[in-house]
């Protein structure tokens, strides 16, 4: 009979080789996802900042102020300009460093920490790349009414 201040031992199946393979994949990915994110937010923020100078010449190349007949193309290029800098906004946003103390003895708290911090970049490049698939489709219908 155990004494309830004795700990039981608890035995059970030494580890595969392939499963602690994997662990240190895992330990592997999960530290080196923040580095992840902010390169893609750097890659995003770079495209979209060389897209909008693509994007000014191919309208004033297609002259689409000239050939849409509407009151209203001045709005909807400015919305289209808007969610374009939103996007941008929001990839940036990505590059925010966590500014919170943290317990470097607890790894609880570290890994609550980047779990945070992880989202909270997983949601902004989210919106970042959301909004750039936006701007793209609006452009691309304003370059279409403008054709036809």
């Amino acid at each position: 009979m155990i004494s309830s201040t004795e700990t039981p031992i608890v035995q059970g199946k030494k580890p595969s080789v392939v499963g602690l393979e994997l662990q240190k994949a895992g330990i592997k990915l999960f530290a080196g996802s923040i580095d992840s994110l902010d390169n893609a937010a750097r890659s995003l923020v770079g495209f979209t900042t060389t897209l909008l100078p693509i994007y000014m010449g191919i309208l004033s190349f297609f002259k689409v102020n000239g050939k849409i007949d509407s009151p209203y193309i001045l709005y909807y290029l400015l919305i289209i300009l808007f969610i374009w800098l939103l996007s941008v906004v929001c990839s940036a946003l990505a590059f925010i460093p966590f500014k919170d103390k943290i317990d470097l003895n607890c790894i609880t708290e570290i890994e609550d920490i980047l779990y945070k911090i992880i989202d909270r970049k997983q949601k902004c490049l989210l919106a970042g790349f959301v909004l750039f698939i936006i701007f793209i489709l609006l452009s691309i219908s304003l370059l279409w009414f403008s054709v036809s």
